[in-house]
């Protein structure tokens, strides 16, 4: 248990300290999480860019190959027609690997990111359980140190009435 069962004036401020913290705390966590949305947000964004890249890179590829045939076909030596169409489909598939390196990297970039605003998820409820269970366990210590206060305050009472009903001046 985070103080002892018995009676301590300075728990209750303890307990507001703690509790300033744990609400800064969720404020943090709060905020974080909203990061983590943002980029999330922001990396699906990335992929999408990324796979019109390589739809654009695969077009383009399919372009080149066209031209170099073309060009292949004025050329009346075989090898430069061979040389020409080999070097068009050798940039083409560079284009294309560079751009599904991209692809997967940003998708490995989202994967990342969710894992982040799930985590800070998960942290963020940790601290809203924690700050619940200070703020019960202060509510219970101020009942507790009301009680204490009336019994105080009912046992000054007793005395009082005690003294005040005792018979004065007369000794047995």
């Amino acid at each position: 248990m985070l103080f002892s069962r018995k009676f301590c004036p300075m728990q209750s401020k303890s307990l507001d300290l703690i509790l300033e913290v744990r609400n800064f705390r969720e404020k943090l966590g709060q905020a974080r999480l909203a990061s983590a949305r943002r980029d999330v947000k922001r990396k699906s964004v990335a992929v999408q860019e990324a796979e019109q890249d390589l739809q654009s890179s695969v077009a383009n590829h399919y372009k080149s190959v066209e031209k170099s045939l073309r060009a292949a076909e004025e050329t009346k030596d075989p090898q430069a027609r061979f040389a020409v169409v080999a070097l068009a489909l050798s940039r083409g598939r560079r284009a294309i690997r560079r751009a599904e390196d991209d692809v997967n990297g940003a998708h490995d970039d989202v994967e990342v990111a969710q894992s982040t605003k799930k985590q800070a998820g998960r942290t963020l409820r940790q601290e809203a359980i924690e700050r619940i269970k200070l703020e019960r366990l202060k509510d219970k210590l101020e009942i507790k140190e009301r009680r204490e206060a009336d019994m105080l305050e009912e046992d000054e009472f007793d005395e009082v009435a005690t003294v005040m009903c005792q018979p004065r001046g007369r000794s047995a």
